[in-house]
């Protein structure tokens, strides 16, 4: 088995509400990793992580299921959680044992009563956070509702680092503000950087002002120099965000399709990028 250093090993557990897809998501998580050679379903209770029988009977999580995948050189330790109130106790031992969050919300319903108690609960511990707006796919899915939602909950340290490229059944990929580029996606996940769209751009370039202005409240000197109009470099903005979300003093806000594979590898990939690890 391949040794990884600590500094390369994330522990982190997938939160929300039932139904919001984070069994889909764990399954989709480790077939890009090539763990999985097919997509399993919730609903055939043929997925990796929902293997207890009276799980796939019921069609939900009953039990935290630990599934551990290889991504990037690093060693990604994720845990699936159930969703249902009932099985409270399963998140509270979780919280315990990790090291930041995935909060899967469904695009949707939007943030449910669930996802707001288990939220709560991880700013008891300070845990960093990423936010997947989960079933992009879905009829009258929001992903604009949604980041609303959020911001009115928990405010302006909530920044968009994707948006979706078309909703709902037209939705087929991200535009990544980060980087600046778009994929799009088709079948079995596969990922290809295609301009982004024209008819995007003024919403590109508003949400990625939103994403230097989270950079410059990460840091008191980009802040500073922001105020004053200084143009800041990419190479800034990026270190800035990476290190605030890593404090949990930003919550990046990510989007896709479990079931279609759509954008789950950029979630990995923000994983290993923003979330820290058990050495920090």
């Amino acid at each position: 088995m391949e040794k990884f250093a600590m500094e390369k090993i994330r522990n982190v557990a997938l939160f929300g509400h039932n139904d919001a897809g984070k069994t889909s998501l764990a399954e989709a998580v480790l077939f890009n990793a090539g763990v999985l050679k097919r997509l399993g379903r919730v609903d055939e209770g043929n997925t990796a992580s929902d293997f207890d029988p009276d799980e796939q009977k019921r069609g939900i999580s009953v039990n935290t299921t630990p599934l551990t995948f290889a991504w990037k050189g690093y060693k990604i330790n994720l845990l699936d959680t159930p969703g249902f109130a009932d099985f409270i106790g399963e998140v509270i031992s979780t919280l315990r044992v990790i090291d930041g969050a995935v909060f899967v919300i469904s695009a949707v319903a939007g943030v449910e009563v669930q996802t707001e108690l288990i939220w709560k609960m991880a700013d008891e511990y300070g845990y960093p956070r990423i936010v997947f707006v989960n079933k992009m796919d879905r009829e009258n899915a929001s992903f604009q509702r949604c980041l609303e939602q959020l911001s009115d909950l928990y405010g302006s340290k909530v920044v968009p680092f994707q948006l979706p490229i078309g909703e709902e059944h037209q939705f087929r990929g991200v535009v990544d503000l980060i980087s600046n580029k778009a994929y799009v996606y088709g079948e079995g996940g596969k990922p290809e950087e295609t301009e982004i769209p024209a008819d995007m751009a003024d919403a590109v370039l508003e949400a990625r002002e939103k994403v230097i202005e989270g950079a410059a409240e990460a840091s008191d000197e980009l802040m500073e120099r922001y105020l004053e109009g200084e143009e800041l470099a990419d190479e800034e903005v990026i270190s800035a965000l990476l290190a605030g979300v890593s404090r949990g003093s930003l919550v990046p806000v990510l989007c896709g399709s479990a079931t279609r594979n759509i954008a789950v590898d950029l979630l990995s990939t923000a994983i290993i990028n923003t979330l820290p690890s058990p050495a920090r």
